[in-house]
C-alpha cells in the first residue's frame, strides 16, 4: 500500500498534465502544479471555486451528466469540454474522470488540447486549399477552350463568315465542356462529405477515383503516372477519408518530383496494388524524386513538421493522412526511400506503403 501511495504522489506530482481531486459535490481538495498552471489561478483562488465553475455555460450540463456517470459507473475517459480560466480564457480539454475506491472523491486527468484543436482547423484549411487548387487545375483546360470557341464565334460574326453548321458545332462543343465542369465539381463535392458509415469497395476503383481528382495536377507536371493493379481487392473504409489520404500522398510525390527532377521524360509516378499474405493487400506509391533524407524520415507524420515552408502545408498532409489510415483505419503505413530501375534507368524516390485487410 506504501509502494503504490508513493507511486500515486510521483504521477501526482511530476505530471505533464493536470490532475486534480474532487469532493462529490466538485470542490477541489488537491490539484498538481500542471493543474494550476493550467487554469491561471493561484492555488488560493482554485480552492474556492468547483470545477463547474471553470466549466463553459454550454458544457455545464453535460459535465453534471458525466459526473453522474461517474457515480454509477465509476469511471469515463476522453470526455472533451471547454474550460474558462483566468481572465475568461477558453481552453479546449481532454478529460478522464474516476471514482476512488472510497466513493467519495473524483480523480480528474485533464489535458489542454487546445493546440490540437488548432492543428485540426490548420489541417481543414490547408486541405480546402489543396482542393481549391486541385479544382483549379481540373477546370483550366475546359474553361480555356470555352473562351477560345466562344471568342472565335464572335471573330466570325463581326466579319459576318459565321455560318448556322459552326454554331451548331461549336454550341456543342460548350455544352460538352460545362458538363465536364459539373461533373468535377460533383466529384470534389463528394470528396468533402463526411462518412458516416464503412463500405466495401473495389480498392482499384477507389484508386481510379482518387487519380481522377488529381489528373489534371499530375498532367500539369508532365508526370508519367504507371498504374499496375489488380481488380479484385475488396476493402472496407470510409471512402472519401481514404481518398483524401491517397490524395495527400501523390500530391506529396508531385511536389518531390516537381522539385528534383527536372527532365520531363524522367517524371515517373509508378502505383501497385498486389496480393501478400494473410489475406492482406498492399497499395505502393513509388515516386522517383529522389526519396526523404534519413535523419527527417521518422518525423514526416508528425503534426507541422515540415522541411518546407509551412505555407505550403506539407507535414499537415501527411499527419492527417496517418491520423486516417493508420489511427481511424487500423491500416498499416511506412514510409522508406527505394533505388530502382524503370525503362532501363535507375532511379531514388520514396515509397509509401499502406496494408489493408482484404474481404
Amino acid at each position: 500500500m506504501e509502494k503504490n501511495n508513493k507511486e500515486f504522489e510521483t504521477i501526482f506530482n511530476c505530471s505533464n498534465d493536470g490532475i486534480a481531486i474532487l469532493d462529490l459535490n466538485l470542490n477541489f481538495l488537491n490539484f498538481n502544479k500542471a493543474y494550476l498552471e493550467m487554469t491561471g489561478y493561484s492555488e488560493e483562488e482554485l480552492y474556492k471555486k468547483t470545477c463547474l465553475e471553470l466549466t463553459s455555460v454550454e458544457d455545464r450540463e453535460r459535465s453534471e451528466a458525466i459526473f453522474e456517470q461517474v457515480l454509477r459507473t465509476e469511471a469515463v475517459k476522453n470526455f472533451e469540454k471547454t474550460c474558462i480560466v483566468n481572465n475568461e480564457k477558453r481552453i479546449r480539454t481532454n478529460v478522464s474522470i474516476s471514482l476512488f475506491p472510497d466513493k467519495a472523491q473524483f480523480l480528474l486527468m485533464v489535458k489542454d488540447v487546445s493546440s490540437l484543436k488548432e492543428i485540426e482547423e490548420h489541417a481543414r484549411i490547408v486541405s480546402l486549399s489543396e482542393l481549391l487548387c486541385n479544382i483549379a487545375h481540373q477546370w483550366r483546360q475546359p474553361l480555356s477552350m470555352i473562351s477560345t470557341v466562344a471568342s472565335g464565334m464572335k471573330v466570325s460574326q463581326e466579319h459576318g463568315i459565321l455560318k448556322e453548321k459552326d454554331i451548331v458545332k461549336n454550341m456543342d462543343k460548350i455544352v460538352e465542356q460545362t458538363e465536364y465542369l459539373s461533373r468535377t465539381i460533383e466529384k470534389f463535392s463528394r470528396l468533402v462529405r463526411v462518412d458516416t458509415e464503412l463500405e466495401k469497395i473495389n480498392l482499384s476503383m477507389l484508386l481510379n477515383e482518387t487519380i481522377s481528382l488529381i489528373r489534371a495536377s499530375l498532367d500539369n507536371s508532365a508526370i508519367n503516372l504507371e498504374i499496375n493493379c489488380i481488380n479484385d481487392a475488396i476493402v472496407e473504409c470510409h471512402r472519401t477519408e481514404v481518398i483524401q489520404a491517397l490524395i495527400n500522398i501523390i500530391n506529396n510525390a508531385i511536389d518531390a518530383i516537381d522539385k528534383n527532377v527536372s527532365s520531363k521524360e524522367n517524371k515517373y509516378l509508378l502505383i501497385t496494388i498486389q496480393k501478400i499474405a494473410n489475406n492482406k493487400i498492399k497499395l505502393e506509391i513509388l515516386d522517383n524524386g529522389g526519396g526523404i533524407k534519413e535523419d527527417i524520415k521518422h518525423r514526416i507524420f508528425e503534426p507541422y513538421f515540415t522541411t518546407k515552408h509551412r505555407s505550403l502545408g506539407i507535414g499537415i498532409g501527411l499527419s492527417t493522412t496517418y491520423e486516417i489510415l493508420h489511427e481511424k483505419h487500423y491500416y498499416k503505413i511506412e514510409v522508406y526511400n527505394k533505388e530502382f530501375f524503370h525503362n532501363e534507368k535507375k532511379f531514388k524516390g520514396a515509397c509509401f506503403s499502406i496494408i489493408f485487410n482484404t474481404y
